[in-house]
């Protein structure tokens, strides 16, 4: 049995130096991603499992905990204050 850990996202020290309270909204915007993978919402069943819809040259928005957007990179606006990190293509 083996075991996957996720990396670890450094968001800077002074972000990990502040009490959870003082953070606020905490909101963040991957740009450049060269392909996202979307899986349909709820159970899906035989041959569309086999189905995964792709975006190219994508951007995936998180506010707090949650995924708040995600699609062509043009479609995804950028919220003011929002951390911006670059996929770089990748």
């Amino acid at each position: 049995l083996s075991t996957f850990a996720a990396p670890r996202l450094d968001l800077g020290e002074g972000l990990r130096a502040k009490p959870r309270a003082a953070w606020g909204r905490f909101m963040l915007l991957i740009r450049s991603i060269a392909e996202l993978a979307v899986v349909p919402p709820g159970p899906i069943h035989g041959r569309s499992m086999g189905r995964l819809e792709r975006i190219q040259d994508a951007s995936l928005l998180i506010d707090g905990r949650a995924i708040a957007s995600f699609g062509p990179q043009s479609s995804v606006e950028v919220p003011v204050g929002c951390r911006v990190i670059d996929a770089g293509g990748g």
